[in-house]
Parts: structure tokens; C-alpha cells; sequence
């Protein structure tokens, strides 16, 4: 209870400092991950470009260590999946150019198509323990089963859209959850299917073997 106090009044007191705002937030999150009121000002910093995309993956993630989500939290967390890949295949191109550019040097520019967040240091621990657990706590057949017999094609959609981005679209749970609302439910189809076109199955840079 002090934590979430201390946020809202440093968030009153420094209205204009929306770094030291986030930070604040972010501690309440560390202290209690199921802090959704402390997820959401973090969601609206983002929305409002003052927090960045990798950095709210994060504060996610250890939301859904806590819980098992909600469609708001799954949708963003995609969506900020989708901003990191996308970034990362732009910086690709640039590289790309310029390789075509210095055709003497072509191999002299290295490009790693891995997020920091995923490659370095205890975060990139973190990421291959979430790698391993998140296949049975959020993507399990069980759990899969679950929500298709409550008809939750909207949670589905967003929780299969961030797993092509962490597994690949060749992941199990994307497939039946992209046939699933193929038949069921095609509002949320272009969502999923653009996530899928656009992903880069961040975990399978964590270890040489499959995940699925």
C-alpha cells in the first residue's frame, strides 16, 4: 500500500516528469506484480510516448508471472512486441543498404536481429526461464482447451499474437488460435495475422533447440 501511495503522490508532485513517474510505477510493479492501476499509468505513459516499448514488456512480464492476464494486458503486450520487431527489421534494412553500398565491406557490418532485453546478461536468464514455464502456465493445451470452450477469441488473439513474437508462427498455440478465429471469429483475424507476418520468435534465439 505505501508503494502504489508513493506512486500516485510522486505522480501529483512531478506531474511533468514523466520519467521519474514511470519509475515509480515500476517499483510498485516490482513489489506487487497484480498491481493493475500501477500497469495502466505505465500503459498510458506509453501511449503517450514517454515510455518505451522494451521497458513495458517488461513490467508486463512480470504481470503475467502473477496472474494469468487480461485482454488489455495481453493486447499491449503484443503491440509492444510488434514495435520491437519492427525496429529491429528496419535497423536490418539500413544495415542491409549499407552492405550494398560498401560492397568491399560487406561482411564488416554485424547486425543481431535479438533484443538486448533478450540477449544480455540476467535478463536474457529471466527471458529462457519464461521461455520453458510459459509453455504450460499460458500456452498449454489445457489452457488452450480452457478458453476455446468459454469462447474467449479476443484473449486468444492477443495472448497468440505475442507468442508468434516469443515462439515463432509456427508455434502450436498460434496455429489452432489463428485457425480457431478463422472460423469463429474474424474481427480479431487481421490483428493476429499481422503479428504473425511481422514476427521473429524471440525465444528461438535463446537456445538452439525447439520449444515446441
Amino acid at each position: 500500500m505505501l508503494g502504489r501511495l508513493r506512486a500516485r503522490l510522486q505522480e501529483c508532485a512531478e506531474a511533468k516528469d514523466p520519467e521519474n513517474i514511470s519509475l515509480c510505477f515500476e517499483g510498485v510493479i516490482k513489489k506487487d506484480p497484480t498491481c493493475r492501476r500501477s500497469l495502466s499509468r505505465l500503459m498510458d505513459l506509453h501511449q503517450r510516448g514517454y515510455y518505451a516499448p522494451d521497458r513495458l514488456v517488461e513490467v508486463i512480464s512480470l504481470h503475467l508471472e502473477a496472474t494469468y492476464g487480461d485482454v488489455i494486458s495481453w493486447r499491449e503486450f503484443a503491440s509492444c512486441l510488434l514495435k520491437i520487431s519492427n525496429c529491429i527489421e528496419d535497423r536490418a534494412s539500413v544495415c542491409m543498404n549499407v552492405e550494398q553500398v560498401e560492397k568491399d565491406q560487406r561482411h564488416s557490418t554485424r547486425f543481431s536481429r535479438m533484443p538486448a532485453m533478450f540477449a544480455e546478461g540476467v535478463s536474457k536468464k529471466t527471458w529462457k526461464l519464461r521461455s520453458k514455464w510459459w509453455l504450460n502456465r499460458h500456452f498449454s493445451k489445457h489452457v488452450l482447451t480452457s478458453e476455446t470452450k468459454k469462447g474467449e477469441w479476443e484473449l486468444m488473439s492477443y495472448k497468440a499474437a505475442s507468442a508468434a513474437h516469443l515462439y515463432g508462427r509456427d508455434f502450436e498455440y498460434v496455429g489452432k488460435v489463428h485457425a480457431f478465429t478463422q472460423e469463429h471469429n474474424k474481427t480479431v483475424l487481421s490483428f493476429l495475422q499481422t503479428h504473425m507476418e511481422n514476427s521473429l520468435g524471440f525465444f528461438s534465439y535463446l537456445t538452439k533447440k525447439k520449444l515446441f
